[in-house]
């Protein structure tokens, strides 16, 4: 499992777990070469966009949570949006 993070981990990620950072075009290009095809990727505004710009994103889902979270990053921008 490859976990994409901007933020540093204070401690070494488990077993079978990686952590990486940096540009998403050049990560998704190394797991395909590695065979991957299929990938699930859950996130935020930033990941779907990231994921949108380089023409790497064919099915979304959306879960709506709720508002008492704080103020996000916008999924999607739009006209009007503050």
């Amino acid at each position: 499992m490859v976990v994409l993070t901007t933020r540093s981990l204070d401690d070494p990620p488990p077993t079978g777990l990686e952590a990486r950072a940096g540009d998403i075009s050049e990560i998704a290009a190394e797991l395909e070469a590695q065979g991957y095809c299929r990938i699930w990727i859950e996130g935020g505004g930033r990941v779907v966009q990231s994921q949108v710009a380089i023409g790497k994103l064919d099915v979304h889902e959306l879960a709506m949570i709720s508002v008492i979270l704080g103020k996000g990053i916008l999924l999607f921008q739009y006209a009007g949006a503050s």
